[in-house]
Order: C-alpha cells, then structure tokens, then sequence
C-alpha cells in the first residue's frame, strides 16, 4: 500500500507529549513563552501534543513522519486541515503561511464538508514554501521542493521543484540536491538571493548559478538600469536603482519574517565598495556571496572576520579557478613532485579594454586596485594554490594599462605579466583578430585552461550551499600579494622579470 513506505506515526499517539520535551522544542525562548501561554493557558490548539505556533491552527487527524513536528512550533500563520487526513513525510520542512486542506466544501450545503476526498499525502524530505496551498487529495513524491506561494491542485511525483498558481513543474533536483536531502535535516531548500551590482559583466554568471542550483532572485540592485538579462533569469524579481531603497526593502523583508528574508546577498558591485555590500549582508541576517577581490587590503578581512563572529553570517567568495579541472590536475601533479622541487612559471594575461575602460572605476586604482588587483587576483590566487605560501614579491614594472614583477612560492619561481593594452597582444594572435592572449607555462610547458569556465560559478555555488563555500581567511594570500604590489616602486629590467618586458 501507498502509505506503508511513509511509516507514519499519529501525533495523537506517538509524538513526544511530556511537558519537558514540548517546552524545549527547537525555537526561541521568547516564542516559546508566547505558543506555551496560548496553547496550554489559553486552550489554542490544546489537544496537539507539540508546540505549535500561536497564530498556527493544526486540526484533526494529521500524522507526522519523524522530525516534523519541531516545525509547528516556528511556522505562524499555518492552517493544517485534517478532515480527510494529511500525511507529512519524515523530515519534510513546512514555513510560514502554508495551508493544507484536506476537504472542500459541500456545494449543496456549505456548512458540511466532503469526506470523500482522498488524504493529502506529503513525501519525505520535502520543502513546503511560505504561503503556499496545498488542495483535497494531492499527493507530492519524496524530495519535492514546493515555492513560495504556490498553489498546488494536482499530484507531482517525486525529485522535481513546483511552483505557480496553479503549481507546475519549474525544476528538477539534481545530484546535489539528492546528497543533501538524504541526510537528516539538511535537505537543500530554495533559499532567497539579492544580486547587487546586477548590469555588471559577471552578474549573468550569478543569476545562472542562482537558478542552476533551484533558488530564487528576490531582489537586484544596480545604479544603472540595462539590466534586460534579468528577464533571462528571474524576471519577477524586484529591482533598485538606489542603494537606500534596496536597504529599506531587504529590512522589511526581515521584519515581516513570512519566509521572504533574504538568506544569501550576492556582491559583484565595483570592487572598493565589496567591504559595505559585505558588512550589509551580513547585519541583514544574510550570508554574503562576493566577487574577487573581496577586499582590496588584508586589514578589511579582519573586521569582516569580527562581524562574522558577531552576527553568525559567512562570507564566502568566488575563487572559481580552484575547482577548475586543468588547475587541480596541475596541483596533483606539483604536489606529487620530489620534496624541493621548484617549477619555473610564466603566466602572461592580456585583455585589451577601451577607452571606456579608464573613464569608469576600474581605471581608478583607488577603486579598482590598478591592474595587478582588478584583472589578476585570481591567478595569483591561484598561484598559491597550486605552489602554497608566498616568499617573495618584486615589482618589476607598473602603469596604468600593464604591470608586471615576480613571486616565488614555496614550490615555484613566477614571472608575471598583466596588461589591458592591445599592443601587448603577441603580433600572430592580433593578426588572428584576437584581443586578448592567456598563457601559462610550468618548466616550459604550456598548461591549457581556457576552456572549462562555463559553469564554475554554479561549481562555486554548489558548495556554498552545500557548507564547503571558500572562505574569508582563503582570500588573505592573495589580497597581500596584491596589496604588497600596490606599495612597492618598480624596480625595472632587473633580475628575473617576464620576457613581454622586451617588447
């Protein structure tokens, strides 16, 4: 039968009923107060033997897999009809605002309801969003994520995402999805996401990885507004061409505590401003997504370490090139190198950029941190690694267009050269059409990893959400490299310094 798989257990019966375990079910203290003062002093939903939220009302006949009755206790504004019975799955997760009605009225006397309607039947491990409907007879899979303010009239199988009024299938759970919903209480909900920073030119690859991971845009923020790639994406989400009206927005959001909040915040605004949109995530009660760099000195880690601790939100960061296939391949092969082993690398960068280039803020040092910070952070994030700690930084050479020098980890000795000059594309490729020249190379040999980038971003996201995002204190090599090149003065042709020098 149906209904065996789901071992379902009578909240009548089997939920835990004794006075110690309802008072310290999983909520606030406060909230705890308030739903014991109302259900045991008052006599609002007296006979349910867990703590159910005080503007929630649970009926009759409603059976509880494992794990879902600390959930009453949290979600207002529910209304669980149990007429014609509702079974809830072990683990499934229910917010603010659902309703569940296992009857409708009868159309010849509507003070009597249909009985004969089959029950509802909710799946394991699923997420019922805020404010959704859940109609007489529907049957949900296991692992069915239900949007926010669906309206759902029909039976969905399991492994899919719903959402609409009425519900249709907008999703399907991917692997990721799959690995955490079979742990206990870490099934991978849709979570809530603001973009600011939304016309610049890594936004799309956030929105992409938003929505590749079954989450959802609420809000984006820009000063400029040709943000016409939202439409591909999320375009119900609201946007803001003002930083004050986004804040106003993101804290009413917060307030209202209807399932709506922000949970994740993602940075890819100009690069001195990531230390405010960071410090804004995290007092919003969000998480923080930021692009590189995520600071443009290594003392900002520090004070966004102690906002960490302070608020109990993270910071995590796009170090994308870490996950890439060729890099991690390459970091297999230096580490399986002799002890003492040092390779000679050489990594060139040219992406030509015009003359809007140095009217906006990114050819500002003070905004952007010159060239070396702007277009390089990453590789030499990446340098590290691959070769671990830094020994040595010299500048060679440095102008507003091009900068170049030499670092030497632990496990290499690094020429580099970063340029957004045209005229430093080598002369075959320019003759190709090419405006841009990427090129690294290990004791000769070139290593390839142009390819591959398509989906990192969503790479990135995977492991944030799924507890494994990067760090602040992964950030701190390379925003010291940078930092330390910006406060040196060029030493010139000397030394060991890239052969592009000649040109």
């Amino acid at each position: 039968m149906i209904l065996d798989r789901f071992k379902f257990r009578n909240w009548k019966k089997n939920e835990p009923s004794n006075l110690l375990e309802y008072f310290f079910s999983p909520t606030t203290t406060n909230l705890r107060l308030v739903n014991f003062f109302f259900q045991k002093i008052m006599r609002v939903n007296a006979e349910v033997p867990f703590m159910v939220h005080y503007t929630s009302q649970v009926s009759k006949t409603v059976f509880l897999g494992k794990g879902v009755a600390q959930f009453f206790a949290n979600s207002g504004n529910c209304y669980i009809q149990g007429i014609n019975k509702v079974y809830i799955g072990d683990h499934t997760l229910l917010h603010p605002g659902i309703k569940i009605i296992s009857a409708n009225h009868e159309k010849n006397d509507l003070k009597k309801h249909d009985k004969t309607t089959a029950p509802i039947i909710i799946g394991k491990n699923c997420w019922i969003g805020a404010n959704c409907v859940i109609l007489p007879g529907v049957e949900l899979g296991d692992n069915v994520i239900v949007a926010a303010g669906a309206v759902v009239s029909k039976s969905f199988p399991g492994d899919c995402i719903i959402g609409g009024v009425p519900a249709k299938v907008i999703g399907k759970m991917n692997s990721i999805h799959k690995s955490i919903s079979s742990i206990k209480y870490r099934i991978l909900i849709m979570k809530n996401f603001v973009l600011i920073g939304a016309a610049g030119y890594i936004a799309p690859r956030h929105m992409k990885a938003i929505k590749d991971t079954g989450n959802h845009l609420i809000a984006a923020l820009d000063v400029n507004d040709s943000v016409g790639i939202i439409d591909s994406y999320f375009p119900e989400a609201d946007f803001f061409t003002e930083f004050e009206r986004l804040d106003r927005h993101i804290d009413k959001l917060r307030r209202e505590q209807d399932g709506h909040a922000a949970d994740y915040i993602s940075i890819c605004s100009p690069n001195y401003l990531h230390d405010a949109h960071i410090r804004f995530a995290l007092r919003s009660n969000a998480d923080a997504i930021c692009e590189k760099p995520i600071v443009l000195n290594h003392w900002n880690i520090d004070a966004l370490q102690a906002i960490e601790k302070d608020t109990g939100k993270k910071v995590h960061t796009i170090l994308q090139l870490r996950l890439h296939p060729s890099i991690i391949a390459l970091k297999q092969e230096v580490d399986a190198a002799p002890t003492g082993t040092k390779f000679d690398v050489d990594l060139t960068y040219i992406t030509s950029r015009g003359k809007w280039y140095f009217h906006s803020w990114k050819g500002d040092e003070k905004k952007s941190g010159g060239v070396s910070t702007n277009i390089g952070v990453h590789f030499f994030d990446m340098l590290h690694f691959v070769f671990g700690k830094v020994v040595d930084n010299k500048l060679h050479y440095r102008d507003e267009f091009k900068a170049a020098g030499y670092l030497e980890y632990e496990k290499a000795r690094v020429r580099w050269f970063l340029s957004v000059d045209v005229e430093d594309v080598p002369e075959a490729a320019q003759k190709e059409g090419k405006r841009t020249f990427r090129s690294l190379t290990m004791n000769g040999r070139s290593i390839e990893f142009s390819d591959g980038f398509t989906d990192l971003h969503t790479r990135v996201y995977e492991n944030i959400l799924n507890g494994q995002g990067f760090s602040l204190e992964e950030n701190r090599v390379a925003i010291e490299i940078v930092g330390g090149i910006r406060s040196q003065s060029p030493k010139g042709l000397t030394g060991d310094y890239h052969p592009f020098l000649k040109k």
